[in-house]
Formats: C-alpha cells, structure tokens, sequence
C-alpha cells in the first residue's frame, strides 16, 4: 500500500513531522497516523490543553489524508 498524499501535504507537515520523510519511505499508514496525532498533540494545543489554530490545521490534514487512504 502507498500512503497517498501530496506535495503540498508533506511541505504542510514537515514543519510539525521531522520524521516524515523516514515514515513516508517506510510506506507504513498506522505509523504514520500515530506521528501525526504526535504532532497534534505537540503542537496544537496551548497551556489549557485547548486546541489552537495549528492543532486545527492539522486536524483537517488529518482528516484529509485519512480519506485519501480509505
């Protein structure tokens, strides 16, 4: 299976992702997913554990490229 996801999806998350490229090699779609959820985590809540606007966007890459696989 490939992950399916674009260009523009990768230059969004490398910022948030810096294994990316690795998982991406690795082709491993519940990896992937995990490290993204990381990275919501990380970076998209504030001091409240409250989702911010980068949690947001990336909650909506989630979900996109979640559809994308399935």
């Amino acid at each position: 299976m490939n992950i399916h996801i674009t260009p523009e999806q990768i230059k969004s998350l490398q910022p948030y992702m810096p294994t990316l490229d690795d998982i991406l090699a690795k082709d491993n779609l519940e990896e992937f997913e995990t490290e993204l959820g990381g990275a919501i985590v990380d970076y998209g809540m504030d001091s409240n554990d409250e989702i911010n606007e980068t949690g947001l966007k990336l909650e909506r890459l989630y979900d996109i490229i979640y559809k994308q696989n399935n």
